[in-house]
Order: C-alpha cells, then sequence, then structure tokens
C-alpha cells in the first residue's frame, strides 16, 4: 500500500522499472517526443474513497491514474503490443495496483500508444489533534 501520496508516481516508477527493462519511465504525461525506446508515463486522473463499489476506511483512497505505453518511434504497433503484455503481467504481480482494461490509440506524432487506468491504494493515518 502506497503511504505518500506527493511521491505516488515515483513509487510506482520505482516498482515498476526493474520489471520492464528497455522501456523508459517518466514520472509525468508530458508531450510525446519521437524516441527510439518505449516511454511509460503517468496522469493523475481522480482520487476515490471506494474500489469497484466498496468503500474504503477513512485512512485509506484510491487515486487512479493512467499509464500511457508508447511506442519507440511512429506506428510501431507489433513492439507496442508487445509491451502492454509486459506491462499488465508486471501489474498483475501487485497487491495494491488495480486495473482493469487496456486502450489502444494514436499519439499526435504517430506513436501506436495503450492507456491503462490503474487503481492505487494509498493509505494515510489520520493525525487527531493534541490537547493543550
Amino acid at each position: 500500500m502506497f503511504s505518500d501520496l506527493a511521491g505516488l508516481r515515483a513509487d510506482v516508477k520505482a516498482r515498476l522499472k526493474p520489471l520492464l527493462p528497455g522501456i523508459r519511465i517518466e514520472d509525468a504525461l508530458t508531450p510525446a517526443v519521437d524516441t527510439v525506446v518505449p516511454v511509460l508515463y503517468f496522469e493523475f486522473t481522480e482520487i476515490s474513497s471506494s474500489v469497484q463499489g466498496a468503500a474504503l476506511d477513512r485512512q485509506t483512497v484510491a487515486p487512479q491514474m493512467d499509464a500511457v505505453l508508447a511506442s519507440a518511434g511512429s506506428g510501431d504497433e507489433d513492439g507496442a503490443d508487445a509491451q502492454i503484455l509486459n506491462l499488465v503481467h508486471a501489474l498483475q504481480r501487485s497487491d495494491d495496483i488495480f486495473w482493469d482494461t487496456a486502450r489502444k490509440e494514436r499519439l499526435a506524432n504517430g506513436a501506436i500508444a495503450w492507456r491503462v487506468t490503474l487503481t492505487l491504494l494509498s493509505h494515510i493515518p489520520i493525525q487527531t489533534p493534541t490537547e493543550e
């Protein structure tokens, strides 16, 4: 479970990097550029107090971010397809990152990309005010 909302992107990047050799991982969604290696970007989309309709406890929230996996160069559909399989298999190894569906799209630079929404569990202890 993730405990630092501010460092969430960096935590996900650190966790996935060893599982995805050959993919450059960026902390945030930046303008797509042509690269010689596939690139994985993250973009926060929402934060929820429930997961799959089940309410979470008061100390847990479920941030969602899109992971966008872009192919190397323009139009490398086979490469993009192979890389998304590597990504979803890496995600399956985690017990606090959930995903449902990946969708294929074409970026403005012609690169093929897969977008998958990740739901993360983040637990922050609630601090009670101290009496003076």
